[in-house]
């Protein structure tokens, strides 16, 4: 799943192990800031940004230190300090705030702390100058050198700077586009039609670094400028100065004027040598020139309008020059938008950004090192900030590499793609983990890294040719992160409300994900499903609305320190329950009938009347349910009652309260009351003595009608009545008597009426059985 990211990789130089860092923080336009960490981060609210006043409508230019921390920036005219304030002597300098581009800033070779801001004016008619800022002075906040400021290199020149760094050496190359007859103190006379380099050279020891006062003498044509035989009838001052960042290869964007189009030179790093006759790649209005990282790729846009108000168009142009004799075939126009021109400029991450005109994004071409490459117009916000025609420029040899890396994660098959893949005969590789590969053929070699840190990769190149060169850099790989167990115990949810779903705040659960993972590094987000999570995308809102059931949540802890199209992340998941409250009423009265002591006391067999409130809560699945003796204890779920004995009641009615408690969650509950009613024996009518005569045929028996006298012992409450002959018959209600019931002499029998609550009661009554005298 891992996308290419471009590895920013130099070729053996020394100079250029933390040039990277230093290239960390970029400062443009109208109050906007961006910081590469190494992604790029909105950095518009800074307070460097906010108190510095910076507004530039073009040329730009900012150095951070070693760590990447803010030093100064420069619109080339004045020097504004890491905390945004104007340097002492940071005003004046012979740089332009509408110059293409104004500024460049170089570290002085094997002198710390010390830095040339090499400056260009608007137009054709401003020098080339250099100012040396100390970083001792003003307390560590560095300082424009009063003696050393405004130096003059050359006395007009076109709004074009570059540098580059010296192969084999830490000393740097400054190189501009102007009139070949100028020189230090002469303006000179006709259109721009020459190149000039000066070496910036480093004195180790006490002594200060400087640069030549005189450029290099050129050997293709026995002067010190290189004539630039297409350019020779050119004026046009706008458009970048390019130097690839191998240091082979150096492009001219002009635009508006003579001759304007792209115009690209071979350089040679080792000696600043120009050559070649000039190859002529396009010949519309070019502003914005960038090489891709490996040199392989150059780009341009395409745009003669100030404002995108007044109807231009943007067009973005690629070409491959690896293959010398099809460079121009290879053009690529890859993008056409509503924009004005605007620089571009190479960032740490090895993707291509594009100034755009009053927007408050800044453009990115990416998929830089392929042939398809795209233009995102919305790629990095820097609002507040809003953006202007520049970026700052940096040393470009920073940027160099001679590959890219597809997935720098721990464990995954690291890929590592030459540049110029078709002209490679043959690669030897050390990935400086103690795995070698010998390649032979344009193959994409491939590499598991078992731990993360930092390694060591050199390759030895031989081309098609039999050319052979090295390269070496450090890389990075970084840890995907581990998805660490979620607390079981934040996993369960009640729907208070009842309303079927329910707030959960995912953000409770990071802290658990990250275990003892650093929280700086590792950024941690949420998903609803597996796909998103690891796409990483679509992430869930921390208020997240979890339904009543199971909710899955994906989630992806994901290395922030990773290169931004890397994304060396994990993903797990965890599942959140939300139960509804349970609840019930009107649980009706458990009742039963009082014994023979008629007390109001009695056992009740509780565990027996618990279906009874499950039918009433509409028996609920998941449910748990405790009786107890006071709403509080039921509140608290303390005191439960045990329904596997009997519960004897202490009054009648007395109040108890069921406790229906969710199994998922502790705090999903609902509770109730009940009645324990003790019913008192009904109380049953006196029946008098019931006489019977001896009816025809004088047979010595009569028959007597028992349920005659039900009315009488139900004493006008609603039951039902039956006789019998003993006591203990009528207290069990066994053997009942049939209703005719026939008497042969006096005797006593009993009556028991159970009413509609299904207590009893007994009586007796007596039948008195006479004789028919005749």
């Amino acid at each position: 799943m891992k996308k290419a990211i471009l590895l920013l990789l130099t070729l053996v130089i020394s100079f250029s192990v933390t040039a990277q860092e230093e290239s960390s923080w970029w400062i443009f336009g109208d109050g906007a800031g961006v910081e590469f960490n190494p992604n790029p981060q909105n950095r518009s609210n800074d307070p460097a940004v906010l108190t510095s006043g910076y507004d530039t409508d073009e040329g730009v230019a900012s150095i951070s230190d070693e760590m990447g921390n803010l030093l100064f920036f420069t619109d080339g005219s004045t020097v504004w300090n890491r905390n945004g304030v104007v340097m002492p002597n940071g005003t004046n300098l012979d740089g332009n705030f509408s110059s293409t581009q104004s500024a460049i800033v170089i570290k002085a070779p094997e002198t710390a702390g010390v830095y040339f801001v090499a400056t260009v004016g608007a137009g054709n008619n401003s020098p080339l100058s250099y100012s040396r800022i100390e970083m001792a002075l003003n307390g560590g906040l560095g300082d424009v050198v009063p003696g050393v400021k405004n130096v003059t290199l050359l006395a007009t020149c076109a709004e074009k700077v570059a540098a580059t760094i010296q192969t084999g050496t830490n000393n740097a190359y400054i190189m501009t586009f102007g009139r070949s007859n100028a020189t230090s103190t002469t303006p000179g006379s006709g259109d721009n039609n020459a190149l000039f380099a000066w070496e910036v050279r480093g004195i180790a020891g006490p002594n200060v670094s400087f640069v030549l006062p005189a450029p290099i003498a050129q050997s293709a044509n026995g002067g010190l400028p290189y004539f630039s035989t297409p350019l020779a009838a050119t004026n046009g001052d706008r458009g970048m100065l390019r130097v690839s960042p191998d240091g082979t290869k150096l492009a001219i964007g002009t635009q508006n004027l003579t001759n304007q189009g792209l115009f690209l030179y071979d350089f040679n790093p080792g000696n600043g040598q120009f050559s070649g006759a000039g190859l002529q790649l396009d010949n519309g209005p070019v502003y914005g020139v960038e090489f891709s990282a490996s040199s392989q790729y150059l780009y341009h846009d395409l745009s003669d309008n100030y404002s995108p108000t007044t109807g231009s168009n943007k067009r973005l142009v690629q070409y491959d020059l690896c293959d010398q004799a099809n460079i121009v075939a290879s053009r690529n126009e890859f993008a056409n938008v509503p924009e004005s021109r605007g620089t571009l400029q190479l960032g740490r991450d090895g993707e291509i950004y594009v100034a755009r005109f009053d927007q408050t994004f800044l453009g990115r071409i990416e998929n830089s090192e392929t042939a398809t490459p795209t233009y995102n117009t919305m790629a990095v916000d820097i609002s507040p900030g809003v953006g202007k025609q520049g970026l700052p420029v940096f040393v470009q040899s920073s940027f160099a590499s001679s590959f890219t890396v597809n997935d720098q994660c721990q464990g995954d098959a690291t890929e590592f793609i030459l540049a110029c893949l078709p002209q490679v005969a043959a690669s030897n590789w050390d990935f400086g983990d103690g795995n070698t590969r010998m390649v032979t053929g344009p193959g994409i070699v491939t590499n598991t890294y078992a731990s993360a840190g930092t390694f060591t990769v050199t390759v030895n190149v031989t081309n098609v040719s039999g050319d052979v060169r090295d390269f070496t850099q450090d890389i990075t790989i970084y840890e995907n992160g581990i998805v660490d167990p979620v607390d079981v115990t934040l996993l369960d949810y009640c729907d208070d409300d009842n309303s079927g779903d329910e707030i959960v705040d995912l953000s409770q659960f990071t802290s658990d994900v990250l275990g003892t993972q650093d929280a700086a590094t590792f950024n941690i987000s949420y998903y609803a499903n597996s796909v998103d999570a690891d796409a990483g995308q679509n992430p869930l809102p921390l208020n997240y609305n979890a339904t009543l059931g199971s909710n899955t949540i994906w989630v992806r802890i994901e290395n922030n320190t990773s290169p931004i199209n890397d994304g060396c992340s994990a993903i797990g998941s965890f599942v959140l329950t939300v139960s509804s409250v349970p609840t019930v009423s009107n649980i009706p009265d458990y009742e039963i009938c009082d014994d023979a002591s008629q007390d109001g006391i009695e056992d009740f067999d509780l565990a027996s009347f618990l279906p009874t409130i499950a039918t009433q809560a509409g028996d609920p699945v998941d449910v748990d349910y405790t009786i107890h003796e006071s709403q509080a204890d039921a509140d608290m779920n303390m005191g439960a009652i045990d329904t596997t004995v009997p519960y004897t009641n202490t009054t009648s009615p007395q109040v108890l309260y069921v406790r229906l408690q969710n199994i998922n969650d502790i705090d999903c509950f609902g509770t109730a009351p009940f009645n324990l009613v003790v019913l008192g024996a009904p109380t049953l009518g006196t029946v008098a003595n019931i006489e019977v005569c001896d009816d025809a045929p004088l047979d010595g028996s009569s028959d007597f009608t028992l349920s005659d006298q039900d009315a009488t012992v139900a004493n006008g409450s609603a039951g039902t009545v039956t006789y019998h002959s003993t006591q203990a018959d009528a207290d069990s209600g066994a053997a009942a008597l049939p209703n005719v019931y026939t008497v042969s002499g006096s005797e006593t029998i009993y009556a028991r009426f159970v009413n509609d609550a299904g207590c009893a009661g007994t009586t007796s009554l007596t039948l008195l059985y006479k004789r028919l005298l005749l």
